[in-house]
């Protein structure tokens, strides 16, 4: 029993070997047939060939769809239409250049008037004319009594220790006249000012100094006149003798004097 179940195993062993066999046989030559095919090295017609007449007709269809044979032939090259083409011939239009004409200009030179000559007021010989208060009975003036009066009077002691009289009262318009001490040393210091005793003062106006030298001596001669009276002192000249209406009369004329020379050498501002 057992000998019979070997064989027939073997058979069926040796029919599927078989079966094996020839499926591999089939599949061998079907892909050889499908190289054939597709073997480029074939020429056009006989790779044509391999395919039945079915397959061959339905690739001449394909082709015709798509707007292509299977193998293209040779054609002659199309001949295209070309529209024959005049040159365009472009003309430049002549351009007339720009005449230039040379015209002389010539500069405008502006004269100026001449300037009239003008004279410094340095050209005038300067002077001072100067009045002194002193004190009665060789006497002296007290610092405070003088502080007071300048201030009644609108004086400044300036920086360098001097009084100083503006015209109007206005810095810009000028000095009128000064006053220092008649002795040294002159001037007065502000830090001292209050112990200060000293014989007399003195006035003097600088020529030509102010805008109006007449004016500015008469105010100078008022400012002494009350000097004296408030102090208690003497009017005195230059020479420091008692002020007479001649020397007045001088000193007018001097500044009289000044102020013509001023009007002759006037500065056109």
């Amino acid at each position: 029993m057992e000998a019979m179940v070997r064989v027939a195993l073997l058979v069926f062993g040796a029919l599927v070997l078989m079966a094996i066999l020839l499926d591999g046989i089939k599949r061998n030559r079907e892909k050889a047939a499908y190289m054939r095919r597709i073997d480029l090295d074939l020429p056009p017609q006989e790779r044509l060939n391999v395919f039945s007449d079915d397959e061959r007709e339905a690739l001449m269809m394909h082709a015709m769809q798509v707007g292509a044979a299977v193998e293209p032939s040779r054609s002659e090259p199309a001949m295209v239409a070309v529209e024959e083409v005049e040159p365009v011939i472009e003309i430049e239009e002549a351009v007339e250049e720009p005449v230039v004409q040379m015209v002389e200009v010539k500069p405008e030179v502006q004269v100026k008037p001449a300037e009239p000559v003008k004279k410094a007021k340095s050209a005038i010989q300067p002077s001072l004319l100067m009045l002194s208060v002193m004190a009665k009975n060789k006497g002296v003036f007290s610092g405070k009594a003088i502080v007071e009066s300048m201030h009644l009077m609108g004086l400044e002691l300036d920086r360098n220790g001097i009084f100083q009289r503006f015209a109007n009262g206005q810095p810009q318009q000028g000095v009128q006249f000064c006053v220092v001490q008649a002795v040294e040393p002159g001037t007065f210091d502000k830090f001292t000012l209050d112990r200060l005793v000293t014989p007399g003062l003195t006035l003097f106006l600088s020529l030509p100094g102010p805008r109006s030298p007449m004016h500015a001596f008469d105010e100078m001669l008022r400012a002494a006149r009350t000097l004296a009276s408030r102090l208690g002192g003497d009017l005195k000249n230059e020479e420091r003798d008692n002020l007479s209406n001649h020397n007045l009369q001088e000193y007018r004329e001097r500044v009289r004097a000044v102020e013509s020379l001023l009007k002759e050498t006037e500065v056109v501002e």
